[in-house]
């Protein structure tokens, strides 16, 4: 797989929760699904709370990395 094919393939993938949320959102407004808005809105929370998560990871490590280096 080259290299060009795997900047295609996350250039894909990551606009899919906000694809996924218009979706889920139209579908909720126009009545065809009759899902909690919790669920209809959760592309767009897990997204975050992914982004939380690893901005969090990284401060830990880089912390941890700052301290064992002292």
């Amino acid at each position: 797989m080259s290299d060009k094919s795997v900047g295609q393939a996350s250039n894909l993938i990551f606009p899919l929760p906000a694809i996924l949320g218009c979706i889920f959102i139209t579908l909720k407004l126009c009545d065809v699904i009759d899902w909690s808005w919790w669920w209809v809105l959760s592309p767009f929370w897990i997204t975050f709370i992914f982004m939380i998560l690893v901005v969090v990871v990284s401060l830990i490590y880089f912390v941890y990395k700052e301290l064992k280096n002292k």
